[in-house]
């Protein structure tokens, strides 16, 4: 079982000797990384975020820190890594990589309006449209090519059956010709930073590989896109109105889009099951794999048809002119706001200046379910993933 680093503030003087941060004013730890050891380190220079990678080693940290510096390079709105004294994009700390990046002032919220949801779908595409950079993962580290690994552990556990059935119904369902990209992979609400309802960061790229780009959409729909413990529909339409004005889908990719939420789903529950059972057994997260399996199941038990007319119907007109309870989140009547955002990186850059389409039906019927179900039995059989401890993989 993997420690995580304990950071006393003798080893991060020791850290910090490495870089031209200038006189320490403060520090704070940063709380609800499951994969890191982090904190928000205050100099005279600027405020920054020290991170010391407990489960990646250093040729991942290397990929990593070179695909932030290519994503500054395209306008892609992420913090950008400090080089040390050395001009190393990372050091070593006890075997283990250590990296600092630029600490930007903003907000995390769980419960994100149509209006930003249609900015991250905004910026999804921009990511997607981008050319993956040299070395970059050719798999996502935690999708189906991972998930023999619990089979192989011959765990007496109900979601080992559960996990085996929904490969079958992937499988099998899954269309391996939609195109792949560079993709984030992990984009939970809280890799989300706004300042005044304008998305200005997205943090935290280290499953970054060349994947599915339905996959990435599909990953923030289960992170990003539920309300009262169920996915929203509503949301998942701003999230992909927002991409379509950037990357029109084709047909077959939003066939394909029910299934690719549903496997994100399978995957994130897979990662927290894998992580809280195996490799760091935790008793009080043992059981948060439901969270997210609840919400591959939800999705998997939509009708084909309604969920196509529920995502693109409410993407033609806007979520609230189909009359929806979820109205006027973002404080305008209509669900999105008639202006165009300011482009992220100009609010970014200021930061820095002021610091120094119907639906053929697959069947007649509502698909049958792939895989016995393991959550409770919640309102719509789903729960909640959106509380710190609940998210999918790593920060």
């Amino acid at each position: 079982m993997a420690e995580y680093t304990r950071l006393t503030p003798e080893t991060i003087a020791s850290l910090l000797s490495c870089y031209d941060l200038g006189t320490v004013t403060d520090m704070t730890p940063l709380a609800g990384g499951l994969a890191n050891s982090s904190i928000k380190i205050t100099t005279v220079s600027g405020t920054y975020t020290l991170t010391v990678c407990d489960e990646k080693n250093a040729r991942e940290i290397d990929c990593l820190t070179r695909v932030v510096a290519y994503l500054d390079k395209h306008g892609i709105p992420t913090p950008r890594v400090i080089p040390a004294r050395s001009g190393d994009a990372f050091i070593m700390h006890d075997n283990r990589p250590v990296y600092i990046k630029e600490f930007l002032p903003g907000q995390v919220r769980a419960d994100l309006s149509f209006s930003k949801l249609s900015q991250v779908g905004e910026v999804l595409a921009d990511l997607h449209r981008l050319d993956p950079p040299p070395d970059v993962p050719q798999q996502f580290p935690y999708g189906m090519g991972a998930f023999s690994q619990i089979f192989e552990m011959r765990l007496d556990h109900p979601y080992v059956d559960w996990l085996r059935q929904k490969i079958g119904f992937l499988q099998s369902a899954l269309d391996p010709a939609m195109e792949k990209g560079l993709i984030h992979g992990d984009l939970f609400w809280d890799n989300l930073v706004f300042d005044h309802d304008i998305l200005v960061a997205v943090l935290d790229f280290e499953e970054a590989c060349h994947y599915y780009k339905l996959y990435d959409i599909g990953m923030c729909a289960i992170g990003s896109c539920t309300r009262e413990k169920q996915l929203s529909m509503a949301r998942i339409a701003s999230l992909v109105k927002g991409y379509e004005q950037r990357s029109p889908l084709t047909h077959t990719e939003k066939k394909q889009l029910k299934v690719f939420i549903e496997y994100a789903g399978v995957a994130a529950s897979f990662w927290r099951f894998r992580q809280y059972h195996v490799r760091r057994p935790d008793p009080a997260r043992q059981d948060s794999h439901l969270e997210l399996s609840c919400l591959a199941d939800q999705v998997h038990a939509m009708d084909n048809r309604e969920f196509f007319d529920r995502v693109f119907a409410f993407g033609l007109a806007g979520p609230a002119g189909r009359g929806t309870r979820e109205q006027g989140q973002d404080g305008s009547a209509g669900g999105f706001r008639n202006r165009v955002s300011p482009a992220p990186q100009a609010v970014r850059n200021a930061h820095r200046k002021n610091a120094g389409e119907k639906l053929p039906k697959v069947s007649a019927r509502t698909p049958a379910r792939a895989g016995p179900a393991i959550c409770p039995a919640p309102k719509n059989n789903v729960m909640n993933p959106n509380a710190r401890t609940a998210r999918a993989g790593p920060i």
